[in-house]
């Protein structure tokens, strides 16, 4: 079977996402041709048949955005006849919806496509122009649904809330890495490094400073919370500035048990600070509709985590046991949440892990292709 992955994205969790498909792929029989940005290509060009580049064009003018990606996916659909490809799967379907619709392609090739983000749900909206772009999107992708589109998501509750026709969607819960493991020794040098005793407790919030992340709910929990505990905030500087947490912190007075590092995480340093945390915090927007990085990264070296009642994050949390979820705001009530907080049981980690592993993903992945394809075929 020779299957096209497409993704026009090259930054962030990407090129991982990629890896962890491919992961089984020629074990499995399946050969690739890859579309999709430079850096992605680039990086799983060892791993693949065959790549095209194809980077999203920058034109501008009427309806410029949504006219760059019909563009993208029709250029992406062409080659992947070309290569003589027997199925397409579009990697990254959020805000491409409308794209791929009005591009017409749901033609000879069947199309697979993963979709990461419930944001035309309208109980996920928190505006009416989000609700109205949400109902447009939810009609067209129920439309495109009845056409023949199978999708992908990476929850249960989600493929339960989407407007398809029964059978075409399917949940495979997100990839993780199984290298992070917890290290002791890491553990006692990184919070040397930050100044952390050995009986004070460390709160982590990883990844950037996106508004719907709740850096600042964090900061505003902590003000309620003993001396005993400390808060590192530690990624990209993106919506929140990092001087804003700064004097957010120094209003509170609590400035002095606050760690701000304004930085891009290389991965190699990703196990030594979450190993030196004892919690980490998820105070992200309930409207929040997709996986957490940080959640599986914390999952996979045993670190409780206290999140909001965010869709997939309150489904994971439960379903796998991997800590507690809290409604920030009310923050009197963290102290209490902490406290009867464990470090998730072992056998519950390692279901988690088994079924969100790169080979099982990758594993998945091939089974709906072979599904699909031999349907077409009967």
């Amino acid at each position: 079977m020779k299957v096209c992955l497409v993704d026009p994205i090259g930054t962030g969790h990407h090129v991982e996402y990629v890896k962890a498909a491919l992961t089984r792929f020629e074990e499995l029989g399946v050969q690739v041709h890859f579309i999709g940005a430079a850096d992605i290509s680039d990086a799983i060009k060892e791993n693949i048949n065959s790549y095209t580049v194809l980077e999203v064009a920058q034109i501008t003018g009427f309806l410029s955005k949504e006219r760059n990606k019909i563009a993208f996916v029709r250029r992406a659909y062409d080659i992947a006849l070309q290569q003589e490809c027997e199925l397409i799967h579009f990697l990254y379907l959020d805000r491409h919806i409308r794209a791929l619709y009005f591009s017409g392609c749901i033609k000879q090739l069947p199309i697979v496509a993963t979709l990461h983000w419930g944001y035309m749900i309208s109980s996920l909206c928190q505006t009416l122009r989000q609700k109205a772009a949400g109902f447009i999107d939810a009609q067209l992708l129920k439309n495109l649904s009845n056409a023949g589109l199978y999708l992908c998501v990476h929850s249960e509750k989600l493929a339960s809330m989407l407007p398809c026709r029964q059978g075409t969607v399917s949940a495979i819960n997100y990839p993780i890495q199984s290298d992070y493991k917890f290290n002791e020794q890491e553990r006692s040098e990184y919070r040397a490094e930050l100044d952390v005793g050995q009986h004070e407790k460390l709160l982590l919030c990883f990844g950037g400073t996106r508004i719907d992340k709740g850096a600042d709910k964090a900061l505003k929990a902590l003000a309620f919370l003993s001396e005993q505990y400390k808060l590192l905030i530690i990624g990209a500087e993106q919506d929140i500035l990092y001087s804003d947490l700064a004097t957010l912190a120094k209003e509170l007075g609590i400035q002095e048990r606050v760690i701000l590092k304004k930085e891009f995480v290389d991965d190699d340093k990703v196990n030594r600070i979450f190993s030196a945390a004892d919690c980490l915090l998820l105070p992200y927007d309930e409207s929040f509709s997709g996986q957490s990085g940080p959640l599986t990264i914390a999952a996979a070296i045993g670190v409780p985590v206290v999140a909001s009642k965010a869709l997939v994050l309150e489904e994971t949390i439960t379903k796998f046991e991997l800590g507690n979820i809290h409604q920030w705001g009310r923050d009197t009530q963290l102290a209490l949440t902490l406290s009867s907080i464990n470090s998730p049981r072992k056998l519950c980690v390692k279901e988690f892990l088994s079924t969100s592993g790169f080979a099982e993903f990758s594993r998945r992945n091939v089974a709906i292709y072979q599904n699909i394809t031999s349907l077409k075929y009967e």
